[in-house]
């Protein structure tokens, strides 16, 4: 189980790696990371952090 910072950390790496910046990047982002986490982390949770993220343009 991915712990909440490492989980961030992950998130925010993609987001950058794929240049997305706009919540209609999600779909970019989510595709890239879920097989990362897959087994891991919580898709919901994993994809309640990228849309925070994506929405607040960090």
């Amino acid at each position: 189980q991915l712990g909440p910072d490492e989980l961030l950390r992950l998130v925010q790496d993609v987001v950058k790696e794929v240049g997305a910046s706009t919540p209609r990047d999600k779909g970019k982002v989510m595709g890239r990371l879920m097989p990362q986490v897959r087994g891991r982390a919580d898709g919901t949770v994993v994809n309640d952090l990228v849309t925070q993220l994506l929405e607040s343009g960090s």
